[in-house]
């Protein structure tokens, strides 16, 4: 089910609250159709040299399917979505700016954040010191 503050946000300007989502790194990442829809452009700009990426291109648009939750904002998530992201029981909702990412509790729960992440937000010039 999805919270309020999601729902609120696909059901906007009339809207069916239709989103997009595929597997990426572990997770389901969601999409606003317009947003989605750049990412496919973007993607098929890029020009497959190499099998991995031809590989990466299939799979995370080959993956990809809209969902419509009802008005309830359930949504039902399709079994090849469920397994690509790993999502047994427990799932995890995070607001990621315009998009979430659904993942499974238990791989949630055992990210971790090290070093090197700081290191790479400085190189970009992202300072979040506390």
């Amino acid at each position: 089910m999805l919270p309020p503050e999601y729902r609120e946000v696909l059901f906007a300007d009339g809207g069916n609250g239709a989103f997009w989502a595929t597997c990426y790194f572990g997770s389901l990442h969601a999409f606003l159709p317009a947003d989605w829809m750049q990412k496919v452009e973007a993607l098929g700009a890029i020009p497959t040299q190499t099998v991995a990426m031809s590989h990466f291109k299939t799979k995370l648009m080959g993956l990809a399917q809209e969902l419509v939750p009802d008005l309830q904002g359930r949504v039902r998530i399709p079994q090849v979505l469920m397994r690509a992201a790993g999502l047994e029981k427990d799932v995890m909702l995070v607001g990621m700016g315009k998009n979430f990412e659904i993942w499974d509790q238990r791989s949630f729960d055992n990210l971790t954040i090290d070093d090197e992440v700081s290191k790479e937000l400085l190189a970009s010039g992202v300072d979040l010191s506390l």
